[in-house]
């Protein structure tokens, strides 16, 4: 059962048998006595799946807690010694035995008698169960409140205790009438259920048994001495595919002289390239080839691009120079006069 559940329910049988002599003490002894089987939650006992099945095992069983409960009430009546060792061993006893019999009606149920025998699952109600809780967490809050309450504890209990024998009259009554019937209403479909398990069954044997066979064919193709030849094959395959590397490089070769090719005419054609022998090109403020003498008269600002790099220049005046006329033939070959033959004639 949940902690809660159970500190309430010492807290209860504590105050029934010393709330009139401890007061609320007698509450707080009881919720502690209560809850103290459940620390074996604290033990390690090396993996999680163990842990989970050695709960409820030692601190739950009555072979355990009834003489521990013994030894608690003797050191409690040696603190308190006007009370008497029967009355403690009451207090201690109920509050500790309390608690793994409450846990056994869950399905999780205890080991009432470790180390002997199974545990102890009744399955009658669920680890949290608020209709067994609310009515003792109830008379402890009314106990805390207004002590001892002895009224309010019993009814408490006593509305607790009907609860679970109420959760063993319906567990019987489900299991005498509702189950039967509930297996009349079924049994027209078992048949075919039965039916259709056993087709599985044959269908999961059959299928079973094909993949084995194809198994034990294929094994033989993978033993290592199958697999190196097939391996070894494949390589040699590998080595008739690789192609000679002069194959390879001729084509690499040709297709290199042909970019060279193109590279020098695509330098030949290019406006750059008479640049390197001493020309300029003249071009426009906005990048226009510039052509003719009225077209760098028109821009004004022109770009003188160079080998060496582009200088700006600025039209200032525009002078046409007459050309010269041509020499006729008769006048190219004609001598000079000599002043000196003229003086002798």
């Amino acid at each position: 059962m949940d902690s809660l559940s159970q500190a309430v329910l010492g807290a209860s049988v504590g105050g029934v048998v010393m709330g009139r002599t401890l007061g609320r003490s007698a509450l707080l002894g009881g919720a502690l006595l209560g809850t103290l089987p459940d620390l074996d939650v604290l033990i390690d006992y090396g993996d999680a799946v163990a842990n989970f099945t050695e709960h409820r095992g030692f601190s739950h069983s009555l072979l355990v807690l009834l003489p521990a409960s013994l030894l608690l009430a003797w050191l409690l009546q040696r603190w308190r010694p006007a009370i008497s060792l029967w009355r403690w061993w009451a207090f201690t006893g109920l509050c500790l035995l309390t608690h793994p019999l409450l846990d056994a009606f869950t399905t999780y149920g205890t080991r009432l008698f470790w180390p002997l025998g199974d545990p102890v699952a009744i399955s009658s109600i669920f680890i949290i169960d608020p209709l067994y809780t609310l009515p003792l967490l109830v008379a402890v809050i009314v106990a805390l409140v207004r002590p001892p309450a002895m009224t309010a504890l019993v009814t408490g209990l006593t509305l607790s205790s009907l609860y679970l024998c109420w959760s063993l009259v319906a567990q019987q009554w489900m299991t005498q009438r509702v189950m039967p019937a509930l297996a009349d209403l079924l049994r027209p479909h078992q048949q075919r259920v039965d039916e259709i398990s056993e087709r599985m069954k044959y269908g999961m044997s059959q299928n079973i048994g094909h993949a084995r066979s194809r198994f034990a064919s294929s094994a033989g193709a993978l033993r290592p001495s199958i697999l190196s030849q097939r391996l070894a094959r494949s390589q040699e395959r590998f080595r008739r595919l690789e192609m000679p590397v002069a194959l390879v490089r001729r084509p690499l070769t040709e297709a290199q002289q042909r970019l060279d090719a193109l590279w020098r005419l695509a330098q030949q054609v290019s406006p750059d390239g008479p640049l390197k022998r001493g020309y300029a090109r003249v071009s426009a403020a906005d990048g226009a080839l510039v052509g003719s003498r009225k077209a760098a008269a028109a821009a004004g600002s022109l770009n003188l691009h160079f080998a060496d790099g582009t200088i700006g220049a600025q039209v200032t005046e525009s002078r046409t120079v007459a050309k010269a006329a041509p020499k006729s033939p008769s006048s190219r070959n004609k001598k000079p006069a000599d002043d000196r033959q003229q003086d002798l004639f």
